[in-house]
């Protein structure tokens, strides 16, 4: 598939491995094309999963991956620049996100910079175990603190050197002391030290680019077909894994990681989405059939699960946590 001429950009996602990632992959285009339906950006999906795509997603570009060929867990994430068409600027986004507003004001503010990431510098703290002795051992001076959701970059030098640092880093993981995430070497921070040690600096966090669910209070409140979304933090300072300041967030990318993806809203949302783009149904029938059918009985659940756990421990003692489809 050609890129047209007038191609402002490109909207990324990879899925690779467990089939819970190439569903979430399906939301996110279908988001994606709510909301940018005109051309000026594409959609491009980087992926291992050899079936053919849902019919209302034909407008998708198909990168196809060999199994293993990138690596597997985080590490094709690392190897982006090699997978994505290089004939216009990349926004990449992780599968578990939804695009809840137009995209072009993102691209128009990310424009010029040749890698960036959303986030903020430090030389002390927590990412992935002691900073200090992180920048230390790679002979790094700051890192920014990030969650990976999202990356942009413009073909050229500087983004292909970053992800061959970030490469590099993730060859020496255990050497630097890095913790591992569910025992695979992480995206973050080999991504943390390239950046850093390029010298670069990320854009601050506003709240109106993307919120990532673990940072804010949950659940957001989100209406995808209208573009009404709205994340609220109330944790006193530094509770979160990442210091969050923000109070409020709008953004136009909602990150919905960890377990986050496996409840509503997000499956209210992404049921919505099929409804009305694959299977035709009027936005108001959709939704109203995602409330009944998977919201409320979810909302239900919860509660009577969160009123009788106090009297089910005392019986019978805690549960092991069960894993994610992410996990299994």
């Amino acid at each position: 598939m050609s890129a047209p001429s007038s191609l402002l950009g490109r909207v990324v996602t990879i899925a690779t491995g467990r089939p819970a990632y190439i569903e979430m992959a399906w939301n996110l285009a279908r988001s994606f094309l709510h909301w940018n339906g005109d051309g000026s950006l594409r959609f491009t999906l980087c992926t291992d999963h050899a079936g053919p795509l849902p019919a209302d997603l034909v407008d998708v570009e198909i990168v196809r991956i060999r199994p293993g060929e990138c690596g597997a867990g985080f590490s094709p994430k690392l190897h982006l620049d090699r997978l994505v068409p290089s004939n216009a600027p990349v926004l990449f986004l992780d599968a578990d996100c939804l695009v809840v507003a137009p995209l072009r004001p993102v691209f128009d503010r990310l424009r010029g910079r040749d890698f960036s990431l959303i986030g903020r510098m430090t030389d002390v703290g927590e990412f992935y175990g002691d900073v200090r002795s992180h920048l230390a051992r790679a002979g790094v001076p700051r890192l920014p603190l990030f969650v990976g959701s999202l990356m942009y970059w413009e073909n050229g030098d500087t983004a292909r050197s970053v992800f061959a640092s970030a490469r590099a880093f993730e060859s020496r993981y255990d050497e630097l002391g890095i913790s591992r995430m569910r025992g695979a070497t992480a995206d973050e921070p080999v991504v943390a030290l390239a950046f850093g040690a390029h010298g670069l600096e990320p854009v601050s966090d506003d709240g109106t680019i993307k919120a990532d669910a673990h940072l804010y209070d949950y659940p957001p409140e989100i209406d995808l077909f209208r573009g009404r979304v709205r994340f609220v933090n109330t944790a006193p300072a530094g509770s979160h894994v990442i210091p969050n300041p923000l109070r409020e967030s709008r953004p136009a990318i909602a990150h919905f990681n960890a377990a986050y993806a496996f409840e509503s809203p997000y499956l209210r949302e992404a049921l919505v989405l099929r409804l009305v783009r694959l299977h035709g149904w009027p936005p108001f029938a959709a939704r109203a059939w995602a409330l009944l059918s998977l919201d409320w009985p979810q909302r239900l659940v919860q509660g009577l699960k969160n009123l009788l756990r106090p009297a089910y421990r005392r019986l019978f003692g805690t549960r092991t946590i069960k894993p994610t489809p992410r996990e299994t």
